[in-house]
């Protein structure tokens, strides 16, 4: 069947068509958690049979097999001992993937003739290959939205090899023992707060060569208390910084858009789309477009004066609010980078020119170890999948503050890359999804390749993506194939416009140059 859509795009679909009977008992479905998973870790297979005939039927086993289907590939099977007519149940095993790599598991239920339909469902599952990083992300204090909303972080961690997991004990100098990354969320509560020997423990952690990724969050309904110098609310990890001998402090107010503007959502101002992405020599942000900014503080130096960017070594801002972003509710004795015009129900509110001068994230070297403050942390559900670069720019400094550099070019994927290696790109798209069905082209200084998979995104010519995928061949042409586009294909930002090569057309033939966007010419013949 081809569809047509009013926008000129077209689509294609196979229909199965399946006769109805007195005895029809088929699989409906295959589920694999998690997916991808990883060498030696305990997954689960599920299949799940259905009886859309009149009759129950008794005695029906299903059995699991990975890469083909045969004994010496059995992982499992299961049986069910009577499937009422109309009902569903499930058979599930557990497996242990022996070895990284992209392979494919099969639910085989036994046949019996004039009664099973649909005897057999298979799909395809990626054994990621661990990094041997461990991040250990905080629970233990109160912490700000933990685990609540950071599920698609853990996922996204273990989707590229972390051995990621939530701490609810003290923080000691063992627990750090053979810890690579610690995220540490503010805590919402003074009296849960990490306590001095705590703090104490992690800055000799982090001096020593671990990294550490701390959050704050606006000082809304969180701006602690006079009496206290207003260091038991959203300032209140401060201290730990200050132990870290750090550069950046968290300062106490909200950032906010005013009313007049374009770059806030959900009509909720405080809903920030932050666009200053300053040079940075470190290029952790090249390429983003924005990030989403949810209900965050701004930053301070360590006077809880102006935080800039230190070229000699020191922090280094890496987001900034926009030209029209302001400080909210700043409380006494912290910083206004810049302020509204205009009342807060103003229609027509705007701000003074001084927005773009307000950091929200930063990094420093800290001793041996590194260290990345926000003034939020953007890497929550909300933003994880869904929002402009916030998952792509999660990635690189969770990338960067475990040492993990996995990226591999094109050409070393071209030359060095075997079927079933699951490897990571950067590129810049050079033929969007709807001039290939499903196949994206990218590239990058070393040359092109294929991504193959749905993509639910436009992704322009230039777009910057980050990209994961098995190594396959289809039809001789080299492609990585991806199953989940919102945590394979990251989208980075709008990139910049991507130059032809010039080729000469025996040139262009050449397997290196597959999804390269090129020039050529010549006579027709």
């Amino acid at each position: 069947v081809k569809v047509y859509h009013e926008s000129g795009k077209l689509g294609f679909s196979s229909p199965i068509f399946v006769a109805g009977g007195e005895n029809d008992v088929k699989l409906v479905e295959l589920n694999i958690n998690p997916e991808p998973t990883l060498p030696g870790y305990a997954t689960k297979l599920t299949a799940t049979v259905s009886n859309m005939g009149v009759w129950p039927v008794d005695n029906l086993e299903v059995a699991f097999y990975y890469d083909s289907v045969g004994e010496g590939n059995l992982i499992g099977s299961g049986t069910i001992t009577r499937l009422a007519a109309g009902a569903r149940q499930e058979v599930e095993v557990t497996w242990q993937p022996a070895a990284a790599g992209q392979t494919r598991i099969y639910a085989v239920l036994t046949a019996i003739p004039g009664v099973t339909t649909v005897p057999e469902l298979s799909k395809a599952v990626k054994v990621v290959s661990s990094n041997n990083k461990k991040v250990l992300v905080d629970q233990g204090h109160g912490n700000s939205e933990v685990p609540d909303t950071h599920n698609e972080l853990m996922e996204l961690l273990r989707r590229y090899g972390y051995e990621a997991s939530f701490n609810t004990q003290p923080i000691t100098a063992d627990l750090l023992n053979g810890v690579d990354e610690l995220i540490l969320n503010t805590p919402t509560d003074y009296s849960k707060n990490l306590t001095a020997a705590e703090m104490d423990a992690v800055a000799a952690w982090v001096k020593n060569g671990g990294s550490l990724m701390l959050a704050g969050k606006s000082n809304y309904q969180f701006e602690g208390t006079a009496g206290n110098s207003y260091h038991d609310g959203c300032t209140m990890l401060n201290p730990l910084l200050q132990k870290l001998g750090s550069g950046i402090r968290l300062n106490n107010d909200n950032v906010y858009e005013p009313n007049s503007s374009t770059d806030y959502s959900g009509g909720m101002k405080w809903s920030v789309y932050a666009r200053t992405i300053p040079a940075a020599p470190s290029g952790l942000n090249a390429d983003l477009e924005a990030i989403r900014y949810f209900s965050g503080c701004s930053l301070a130096d360590e006077n809880l004066q102006a935080l800039t960017s230190d070229p000699t070594g020191g922090p280094e801002v890496l987001v900034a609010g926009n030209k029209t972003s302001y400080n909210f509710n700043v409380q006494p004795g912290y910083y206004t980078y810049n302020s509204a015009v205009g009342g807060e129900n103003d229609p027509g509110q705007t701000a003074g020119p001084d927005g773009d001068k307000i950091p929200i994230i930063a990094k420093e070297d800290i001793g041996s170890g590194r260290l990345v403050v926000a003034g939020r942390y953007f890497y929550s559900d909300y933003e994880i999948v869904n929002d402009v670069s916030n998952t792509a720019f999660t990635l690189r400094l969770i990338d960067w503050l475990a040492r993990n550099d996995h990226l591999r070019s094109i050409a070393n994927v071209r030359q060095n890359a075997k079927p079933g290696d699951i490897v990571t790109v950067q590129g810049v798209v050079t033929a969007p999804t709807d001039n290939f069905f499903d196949v994206v082209y990218i590239q990058d200084a070393t040359g092109g390749i294929s991504l193959y998979g749905t993509q639910g995104k436009e992704l322009p010519v230039g777009t910057a993506v980050i990209a994961t995928g098995g190594v396959q061949y289809f039809e001789g042409e080299l492609e990585l194939a991806y199953e989940n586009a919102d945590m394979e294909v990251l989208y980075v930002g709008p990139g910049t416009s991507v130059q032809p090569t010039a080729l000469s057309t025996c040139e262009v033939m050449l397997p290196q140059y597959t999804g390269t966007l090129v020039r050529t010419g010549g006579t027709i013949t």
